[in-house]
């Protein structure tokens, strides 16, 4: 999530992001469980080939309900799933103050839609 800090590594982190394994299986190997490529936070501004990725690379294997916090410079990305099952997780990133969000949902909204929101949603995105 750090990729758009342009700031050269390896640096300090300036955020961290959240995973949480969601749904009856969790992350496993086989339903493409987030990979993570041990040691790539200290890695200068080189992005891991798929190579790398399938040699280095360690599926984090989670039970429902379980969660993983690490740092914006380290390298990951989601596995395949090679089950008829779907992968069910939510994320948040939080990140250093001065650092911009990469998202902005007040832009987001068409001006039309926000009249439409309830007060609840309004002041949940910022609106």
């Amino acid at each position: 999530d750090g990729q758009y800090i342009r700031m050269e590594r390896p640096r300090q982190p300036m955020g961290i992001s959240t995973t949480w394994a969601l749904g009856e299986q969790g992350f496993t190997a086989e339903n493409g469980g987030t990979v993570i490529l041990k040691g790539s936070h200290l890695w200068g501004s080189k992005m891991p080939t798929k190579e790398e990725v399938s040699k280095c690379g360690v599926p984090l294997e989670m039970p429902p309900g379980s969660v993983v916090v690490f740092f914006d410079t380290l390298c990951r990305c989601g596995g395949r799933n090679v089950t008829m099952e779907p992968r069910l997780a939510m994320t948040a990133q939080y990140c250093q103050p001065f650092i911009r969000q990469q998202e902005s949902l007040t832009l987001s909204v068409p001006p039309e839609t926000i009249p439409k929101l309830s007060k609840k949603i309004g002041w949940y995105t910022g609106l």
